[in-house]
């Protein structure tokens, strides 16, 4: 089944979360604006999430 998710807010609902943290936030701005990036960020601080958010 397709999953029909367009934008971050409806990636977030669907996670049930209600807003990112300050690390996701700016990785979110600067995925936006670069053709590469890279998070170098501890373990559990939310990468992927900042990623699949873009």
């Amino acid at each position: 089944m397709a999953n029909n998710i367009k934008n971050q807010e409806d990636i977030l609902a669907k996670l049930n979360i209600t807003a990112l943290n300050s690390m996701q936030e700016e990785a979110v701005s600067v995925i936006e604006t670069t053709t590469n990036t890279i998070l170098l960020s501890p373990t559990g601080t939310g990468k992927t999430l900042a990623f699949v958010c873009h």
